[in-house]
């Protein structure tokens, strides 16, 4: 099987093991936080993002039963650093963070009830902290473009020494991670191929990571203030990940990456294409001998694929619905041969914490895709192609991770990646925040609920000065903008001299 995840015995492996430390990755980790402690707001999220590319899982440590790898480890200081520095101020909450909410809480009371022993409360603790702190986190650090372009400039940093690691692993046969753990030492080969992995913990996973990370990365390309030549040299790093890691589910991503492209030229018209897409389902349905997901078979692009499994997956999953739709199962493996790997993100849901989880997970997609639309017309009614390409480039790179569900199940740092997809979507489309956050900090909105309310945003510059002046914000705040402050005081001044 191409995946290794298991859903028979959920709590083994996931919350015992042993601590292990190596002085490279106990070094990074104080690094990275130290540098979350002390970096401007703009960088805050670099810390986390360079520790989820460059470090393998196997760096942890046990207290007990519970479980901190690295990663959780710089997660939870990132929570404390938002909670310490009120940079959670002035988010309000939207439907789509309720929903997230609702599905994390869901999955943790169902499968809490299924199982009802100390062993699933620890795993499922540990499954769904990483991602929460991750959302939250995100959601509150990228609220304007420019945080969103720090984000971007992160992974492209990092894309260098990954896509570096994977050339020596592909020449060598050696993971070069492999001294941190959590990965294995020689590179897996299937149908003569080398998959490579580098510090994710399956060859899959790697590609699926950099193929969603190519949308966003690429729409640098039309920012006028980045650099183009950083760009160029980029955009290839991510793709030798992608062709590197050997498997067939991302490259596919690749491929949707085209066609998520491909439509910007109908942006305008997406309901209808949507309706087209689905029409041509329901037609396929009641045209084929088989059920639409029979399709999923006949995907092989590399060779060696296992397509008839995932479609026989979801067959089964259809035939047994009665048994995991209420509370989710302990067990797949009795609906057929190798289906104890449940290769499908969706039905993993539905496995672990049944069909209400299932269906929030989806809300949760559906949500961001119409936060996302909300960007694309936001940009085009004021004719700003970068961001319009930007914010088209987040719904492609949320594309990709919906897609690849269908044929891989997430676990490892491309968890915390899709929640980042979802956190982006909400924080950038709130549009109440985006004309203070782009060049005041964050901190200093909620203070004032005027400043909350849509119809106020018209201010006359010297009630916007006034209203302004009631904030007190640490020092290192108001230096950082007091220049910015200036300069927009003394454009007021002048349009009022004119006038």
């Amino acid at each position: 099987m191409e995946n290794t995840q298991t859903t028979n015995t959920p709590f083994e492996g996931g919350a015992y093991g042993t601590t292990t430390l190596h002085p490279v990755g106990v070094t990074v980790l104080v690094c990275l936080v130290i540098a979350l402690f002390t970096l401007p707001r703009k960088y805050a999220t670099w810390p986390v993002i360079l520790m989820a590319t460059w470090i393998a899982s196997g760096q942890r440590i046990m207290v007990g039963t519970l479980n901190f790898p690295f990663l959780r480890i710089v997660l939870i200081c990132a929570i404390v650093r938002l909670v310490m520095r009120s940079e959670y101020r002035g988010v309000r909450l939207l439907k789509i963070d309720y929903i997230v909410l609702a599905f994390f809480i869901c999955k943790f009371v169902i499968f809490n009830l299924h199982y009802m022993n100390y062993a699933a409360f620890v795993f499922v603790s540990n499954l769904i902290l990483d991602p929460l702190c991750c959302y939250f986190f995100f959601r509150c650090q990228i609220r304007a473009w420019d945080d969103f372009s720090s984000v971007v400039l992160a992974f492209a940093c990092a894309s260098v020494p990954v896509s570096l690691a994977f050339a020596i692993e592909n020449a060598t046969r050696n993971n070069v991670f492999y001294f941190l753990g959590g990965v294995p030492q020689f590179t897996e080969v299937r149908e003569g191929r080398l998959r490579c992995q580098g510090p994710y913990p399956h060859p899959i996973l790697a590609g699926c990571f950099w193929a969603s990370l190519c949308p966003i990365i690429a729409a640098r390309w039309f920012t006028p203030s980045l650099s183009k030549t950083l760009t160029m040299f980029v955009i290839p790093c991510a793709v030798i990940c992608v062709f590197l890691s050997g498997s067939s589910t991302p490259l596919m991503g690749l491929i949707f990456v085209f066609i998520g492209f491909a439509m910007f030229p109908f942006r305008k018209n997406m309901m209808n294409v949507r309706w087209a897409i689905l029409g041509l389902m329901v037609c396929l349905q009641m045209t084929m001998k088989g059920n639409i997901w029979s399709l999923i078979a006949k995907v092989n692009i590399l060779g060696g694929s296992t397509g008839w499994h995932r479609s026989y997956l979801m067959e089964q999953a259809f035939n047994h619905f009665h048994e995991w739709f209420l509370l989710g199962t302990n067990s797949t493996s009795h609906w057929g041969w190798g289906l104890w790997d449940v290769t499908n993100q969706y039905l993993l849901e539905g496995v672990r914490g049944g069909f209400l989880s299932m269906l929030l997970f989806i809300l949760a997609i559906a949500y961001s895709f119409q936060r996302i639309g909300k960007l694309n017309k936001q940009a085009m009614a004021e004719g700003d192609f970068p961001n319009l390409i930007n914010s088209w480039s987040i719904g492609v790179m949320l594309f990709v991770h919906l897609t690849s569900f269908f044929a891989v199940s997430y676990f490892g740092q491309i968890v915390n990646l899709f929640w980042m997809t979802i956190a982006v979507s909400a924080g950038l489309s709130d549009g109440r925040m985006q004309n203070v956050t782009s060049e005041y900090d964050h901190t200093m909105i909620d203070h004032d609920l005027a400043l909350h309310d849509e119809d106020q945003w018209d201010l006359h510059s010297d009630d916007f000065e006034a209203t302004l002046h009631e904030y007190e914000y640490e020092d290192e705040y108001e230096y950082e903008y007091e220049d910015e402050y200036t300069e927009f005081r003394a454009e007021s001044t002048g349009s009022e001299t004119q006038e």
